[in-house]
This record gives C-alpha cells, sequence and structure tokens, in this order.
C-alpha cells in the first residue's frame, strides 16, 4: 500500500496470470482512448449538478 508520496509496489509481469495481464492490457486501451472521457460539464449535466 503506497502512503506518503511512495509509488504503490506492482508485482513482476512473470507473477501475473495471463487473465490479469489481459485485464490490465484492455484497460490501458481504455484509458488512452480519449473519445472515452467525459468533461466535468458532462458529468456534471448527467449528474444533475448546475455548476454555475
Amino acid at each position: 500500500m503506497a502512503t506518503d508520496g511512495d509509488a504503490p509496489e506492482h508485482p513482476p509481469e512473470a507473477d501475473m496470470l495471463p487473465d490479469e495481464r489481459a485485464v490490465i492490457a484492455e484497460r490501458l486501451d481504455e484509458l488512452e482512448d480519449e473519445e472515452s472521457h467525459l468533461s466535468v460539464e458532462e458529468v456534471a449535466d448527467d449528474l444533475g449538478i448546475d455548476l454555475e
């Protein structure tokens, strides 16, 4: 567990299960897809929050 600004320790890739690698790779692809990101205004609108 990371505390006080320390980076979390990640297990070596060789110790990961094949399905873990696939899930992580898929999640990274999703994070890099900027078209799927929502703006603050879009999220606020979806939640019914008035930002003004």
